[in-house]
């Protein structure tokens, strides 16, 4: 049973309301007497788990108001960026670049990670383990090192409170707070909308459902996948390919942590200095290297891969997954990585013929669901330009701020 919410009526509203009203919006839980269990909202697949009990109940209205903050360049200090600018929704909610980056273009240890199902992840980013988006969201809004989006907490309230359409959204979504522009509400909201980022309409998915046979060479691939030489099911496991197999990992958790052999510096085992994985939180030897294993899901809209955006070709690699660990001869940090004393044991290597190649693309390649790049639901307000044109109209267009102020 659905328990609906009431919608925003504020007029500038229009093109939400031309989405929620043809797709029956509905932001909420449901009322299972004792269960606890949450309901399945209308963007939750019906062949996904339920939500976690994590994710906090949520308003329609919070859920619009989180879109919009999603997109504002206001929330960046020098009005340069939004959370939608590392996370495109044409990118499957990536950048494309092989680090992050900054205001002023300051570049980021890290790779972006999708944020496409991020509702049911227990730890985020690659090494950090933040529990929820509400923790990891002031990362990126405050912190100075590195500095993303460059804010402080009086900011993000001046800046709010000065655009007149927040101060009647803040109070339909938080109508019994005495101030609703705070920086908590605004985190609330952002990540509210963040939680119903979900794909689910991948070829994968339809043949999860009995709904399409795949190809018999993604047949093949499935098989190799899951099969005892190449192990890739090991580590991206699970229906969101990111989850361990306890069996064979002796990992238990959500996520799994590993060094797969990417670097091998001064054959030492190190890893570069600007991002060397899980040993940054534990300051344990044997977790240089570790990092989080992302989902293969969307894998042709997230290039480039791995923790540091080094690698632009899927065929390379599973070249180096299938050599046992990448090998660099060139560059700041050469060596080989089959050799890396902290390298998972699961990464021995296996034969890869052009056929084998080919047939794991085929199976990778079902993982994609081109629809969460062109969902309504999830898109900008603002207006987006090319060629001069503004391509998503009817949009809002935000000021440009002063990068002095």
């Amino acid at each position: 049973m659905f328990k609906l919410k009431t919608k925003p009526t504020f007029g500038w509203a229009a093109l939400w309301f031309s989405i929620s009203s043809s797709s029956g919006l509905i932001a909420c839980r449901s009322e299972l007497g004792d269960t606890g269990v949450i309901d399945r909202p209308f963007w939750v697949p019906a062949h996904y788990p339920p939500l976690p009990q994590t994710i906090p109940e949520f308003t329609d209205a919070q859920l619009e108001l989180g879109r919009w903050l999603f997109y504002d360049v206001r929330l960046s200090q020098n009005g340069t960026r939004s959370c939608g600018t590392c996370h495109e929704q044409i990118k499957a909610f990536t950048d494309g670049l092989a680090q992050g980056l900054g205001i002023n273009n300051s570049i980021l240890p890290l790779n972006t990670l999708s944020l496409a199902n991020v509702a049911w992840r227990t730890e985020l980013t690659w090494s950090s383990q933040l529990e929820t988006v509400e923790s990891h969201m002031r990362i990126p809004l405050l912190n100075t090192n590195p500095v993303e989006m460059g804010m402080t907490d009086e900011l993000i309230i001046e800046r709010l409170t000065e655009y007149d359409p927040y101060n009647e959204m803040f109070d339909l979504a938080y109508p019994t707070d005495g101030s609703p522009i705070s920086v908590e509400n605004t985190i609330a909201a952002i990540a509210a909308f963040t939680t119903t980022i979900v794909d689910g309409q991948s070829e994968y998915d339809k043949w999860l459902q009995g709904e399409s046979q795949f190809s018999p060479e993604a047949q093949e691939g499935h098989r190799l996948f899951y099969g005892d030489e190449m192990k890739c099911g090991a580590c991206h496991g699970g229906l969101f390919f990111d989850q361990p197999d306890p069996e064979m990992t002796a990992q238990n958790g959500r996520h799994g942590y590993f060094n797969t052999g990417q670097y091998h510096i001064n054959a030492q085992g190190d890893y570069p200095p600007q991002a060397q994985g899980l040993i940054e939180q534990t300051g344990k030897a044997e977790d240089m290297g570790r990092f989080r294993t992302p989902s293969l899901r969307n894998l042709s809209f997230t290039k480039p891969w791995l923790h540091d955006g080094t690698e632009f070709s899927v065929d390379s690699i599973l070249q180096a997954y299938a050599r046992g660990g990448r090998k660099l001869e060139s560059g700041a940090f050469p060596g080989d990585g089959h050799d890396n004393p902290y390298k998972s044991e699961l990464i021995e290597g296996f034969t890869l013929t052009e056929d084998r190649k080919m047939a794991l693309m085929a199976f990778l390649n079902t993982l994609d669901d081109p629809n969460l790049l062109e969902n309504p639901r999830l898109k900008s307000p603002f207006c987006i330009q090319q060629a001069g044109e503004i391509i998503n109209a009817p949009c809002e267009t935000p000021y440009l701020v002063n990068e002095n102020k």
